[in-house]
């Protein structure tokens, strides 16, 4: 069931979730914050998967700015070259 909000449109969706790969992405969240000194806040499935799509978004957007106009910026860099999925 869709639902308008601010004029966003939201669906329902449902997701086959590894429990410890939501375990593990609520730690990594947590502790993002954490190293920020902020409050942790209480995590919610949604809020998780959603950070977590951000994330992803933003990092193919440096991706593609790096391509366009030089090299990543030095914290990415290093985050870039952790990954298995470049």
């Amino acid at each position: 069931m869709a639902y308008e909000s601010h004029h966003i449109v939201c669906t329902r969706t449902t997701l086959d979730l590894d429990d410890t790969l939501l375990r593990d992405a609520t730690s990594a969240i947590a502790r993002d914050h954490l190293e920020r000194n902020e409050a942790v806040p209480v995590y919610t499935k949604t809020f998780v998967v959603e950070s977590a799509l951000k994330a992803l978004l933003r990092e193919h957007a440096a991706r593609r700015l790096s391509r366009m106009f030089g090299a990543a910026p030095p914290a990415l860099r290093s985050v870039w070259a952790s990954r298995s999925f470049r």
